[in-house]
């Protein structure tokens, strides 16, 4: 993955109902050489394996916030989820959105 301070738009990849951020493993090639490629993860999934599951939406959407708050370099960025991850990025969005900081269109 690509330093948080390149000059690329970030991408945020977010994993569906079942996934983690090994989900995405595949696509890292072909986004790689235009995006600063960030993978972000529920608890209880991947990495986080050992964390209990979030069974709320905005406890999700929040925990998602927190992790792409962090990872942010402040240049453009985009949101991409799948399936379950596309329901939270729309949330995500409006949070980031809310608090000043817009996805790119």
């Amino acid at each position: 993955m690509d330093d948080i301070t390149t000059e690329k738009p970030q991408i945020f990849l977010l994993h569906f109902a079942g996934g983690s951020c090994y989900s995405f493993q595949f696509l890292l090639p072909y986004l790689e050489p235009f995006f600063a490629v960030q993978v972000v993860e529920l608890p209880g999934r991947g990495k986080r394996a050992q964390e209990p599951f979030l069974k709320n939406k905005e406890k999700a959407v929040d925990d998602l916030y927190r992790q792409v708050s962090k990872l942010r370099n402040k240049k453009n960025f985009l949101i991409y989820g799948h399936s379950l991850g596309a329901v939270l990025g729309l949330r995500l969005s409006k949070k980031m959105e809310d608090a000043g900081d817009f996805p790119s269109s």
